[in-house]
């Protein structure tokens, strides 16, 4: 069993097939509402991630959806795709230059933006064609947090063109046995013409549907194309979520009219809308959506419609010319109620056959009477759901998984590695540093104190240079001790006495390098810890609602707490509090915090000096109150006796 699941600005839609990749079987087709980015309160949702989470949650939970292989459904409003040729077929050197052939032939978006997978169309001695489906990497990045945060493991992420013609080509008048065939497929806003040799796509393309576009007269403009896709979108939900009467369509500032027109292409994804997705061109239409609006056209609107759509598939045959051309035409997408549209095209393509089918019928359990056990609703993703769910039963005729590189799910050991291994470099990094710091130093000072024995001159200048050559000016020392450290000592008329100083101090500047001893300088007390204390002792005082810190200063010996205590407590509140005022409560909550740290605190608050005041806000008051509290004092540290390791 495998699930395919679509998320779109609306909605949530869900495709479960069951049996075998030769026979499959469509178990179950489930659509969702998402509601909109907002609390009870009409607050926007800060954390949309988190708010799409909790509607995928609550839209599983509902339908019972989950099991088995889960794959993630790229919408056409998040693809491009191009058409290259190689100059080998090895898949293994595709991989290694598809990056670098990808971002010349798509100036548009920066290569980073992109997650990019292709399927090989045609492979020879010459070489390769294949077809990049580059999809917008933020697009499928999103929704896969969102899943991780609603629990949904996904196994596979692919695109809709790959879920088209995993389901079209199970299809017997897509077959091998068939001549070369021209296929239409209608599906949403999108359509799809593939030219299909021997049961294999040789070249396709995917073009806006002109039904969306627009039909009558001229081109539209962006602003025309744009206000049908919102009132397409909107019917459709309404059609799809049928007894639900509310509906909210979320729209991004380019679709209210809030900014220049675009070009009615199929656009990169953004992230400027209300459930915190890449916007969505697409709309939930199908079959019979699109065969009832081609039954109303007018006869000048059905031949500008047949007349643009056989643009776009001439086109696919002149940019692909084969021996002997298409011999027939396959019309997709329009259910059985297609065939007349099919023959208008094929007379227009000059095609002498033509055939429309509905490709779910591949995937549709029947009973004996012909009748389905499956309810599907009239979507445009259902074909694209049902042919990308077939890739977790094993059936993939393009091969393309997104869910590789930055996308690929992650272990735990995947996530902490990167922090682990640069926290690992730098802390060798400066071992190695120190280590070496420390040796060359005590080295240096060995062998100078070597060869102040060893040598019958002046013991004082060998005193000098080995002093001089230790670099003492990096030790953790202060400058007195280490002036006292290089000063030779001189005892007149007392040699004994004077050797043995030299040795004491040679001793002791040799642990000082060595590392031996700990530092001179007092440690003062943490000023987060002290903070963090204050305001737990604060916090168990049970502020009132009038309560606000305004200032915690720590110095060496203090530290002064500024806060504002309200003097309008009820006298219910006071009660709700313990019985005590505010400020008394405060007061004693940080005396208590003084009793049980005296490692920290030494005696109790007293009142700080300054001006205070007060503040007023409708009927509540306040007064500030300002306390100061006595730290321990800083305990000098204690030598490690010389010769020895300090204690850690």
């Amino acid at each position: 069993m495998a699930t395919a699941i679509y998320i779109n600005q609306t909605q949530i839609i869900a495709v479960t097939v069951g049996g075998s990749a030769k026979k499959p079987k469509l178990k179950s087709v489930a659509s969702g509402f998402i509601a909109e980015a907002r609390t009870e309160d009409g607050v926007v949702v800060v954390d949309r991630t988190k708010h799409l989470a909790t509607e995928i949650t609550r839209f599983l939970k509902e339908n019972k959806v989950g099991g088995g292989h889960q794959i993630l459904l790229v919408g056409p409003d998040a693809m491009r795709y191009r058409e290259l040729k190689l100059a080998f077929s090895d898949r293994r050197q595709i991989d290694k230059v598809i990056q670098f052939q990808v971002e010349g032939v798509i100036p548009s978006v920066p290569i980073e933006d992109l997650a990019v997978s292709y399927t090989v169309l045609s492979a020879d001695e010459g070489g390769s064609r294949v077809l990049v489906m580059a999809a917008d990497r933020e697009y499928i990045r999103k929704r896969l947090d969102a899943l991780d945060m609603a629990g949904i493991t996904v196994d596979s992420v692919d695109c809709n063109l790959s879920g088209t013609l995993n389901l079209g080509l199970l299809h017997e008048q897509l077959s091998g046995e068939k001549p070369p065939t021209l296929w239409l497929d209608f599906a949403g806003t999108t359509a799809t013409a593939s030219l299909v040799l021997k049961g294999k796509v040789h070249t396709t393309r995917v073009f806006v549907s002109p039904y969306v576009s627009g039909v009558q007269g001229a081109a539209p403009t962006a602003e025309q194309s744009k206000l049908a896709l919102k009132q397409l979108e909107s019917e459709a939900a309404n059609r799809a979520l049928e007894p639900m009467k509310e509906e909210y369509v979320l729209l991004s500032p380019e679709q209210a009219g809030g900014s220049e027109p675009e070009p009615p292409t199929l656009p990169a994804a953004d992230t400027a809308n209300a459930a915190g997705l890449p916007k969505a061109e697409s709309v939930n239409l199908g079959a019979q959506e699109v065969a009832d609006r081609i039954r109303k056209m007018s006869r000048e609107e059905l031949l500008k419609f047949v007349n643009r759509v056989a643009v776009e598939a001439r086109r696919l045959l002149y940019m692909t010319r084969i021996e002997g051309g298409a011999q027939r035409l396959v019309v997709s997408g329009l259910g059985h109620e297609g065939q007349q549209l099919a023959a208008a095209l094929a007379n227009e393509l000059h095609l002498e056959e033509s055939q429309a089918i509905d490709l779910m019928d591949t995937v549709m359990p029947r009973d004996r009477d012909g009748n389905t056990s499956v309810k599907v609703p009239d979507l445009g993703e259902i074909t694209f759901l049902t042919g990308v769910a077939l890739k977790g039963l094993g059936r993939d005729v393009t091969e393309v998984d997104y869910r590789t590189g930055d996308l690929a799910a992650g272990t735990l050991f995947d996530y902490a590695k990167t922090p682990l291994a640069f926290t690992a470099t730098m802390v060798f990094l400066f071992a190695g540093v120190m280590f070496l710091i420390a040796f060359t130093q005590v080295q240096t000072l060995q062998r100078e104190t070597a060869r102040l024995i060893a040598e019958p001159y002046d013991m004082q200048l060998s005193f000098n240079k080995a002093t001089r050559k230790a670099k003492m000016e990096t030790l953790q020392i202060s400058a007195t001790k280490r002036q006292e450290l290089k000063t030779y000592p001189v005892v007149e008329e007392e040699p004994a006495t004077e050797i043995q100083l030299v040795y004491n101090r040679l001793n002791e500047h040799f642990n000082v390098v060595s590392g031996l001893v700990v530092t001179e300088h007092p440690i003062p007390h943490r000023a987060d810890v002290i903070v963090s204390e204050v305001i737990r002792a604060l916090q168990n005082g049970k502020p009132s609602y009038d309560f606000a810190v305004i200032r915690i200063d720590v110095t060496q010996e203090t530290v002064t707490v500024n806060y504002f205590a309200s003097t309008s407590e009820t006298p219910d509140e006071v009660k709700a509090r313990g019985g005590e005022r505010e400020d008394v409560r405060m007061s004693n909550a940080l005396k208590k915090l003084m009793k049980d740290k005296p490692e920290l605190f030494d005696g109790e608050p007293v009142p700080a000096g300054g001006t205070a005041r007060g503040v007023k806000n409708g009927d509540r008051t306040a007064n500030e109150i300002r306390l100061t509290l006595k730290l321990q004092k800083v305990k000098e540290p204690v030598k490690a006796p010389a010769g020895t390791q300090p204690k850690k």
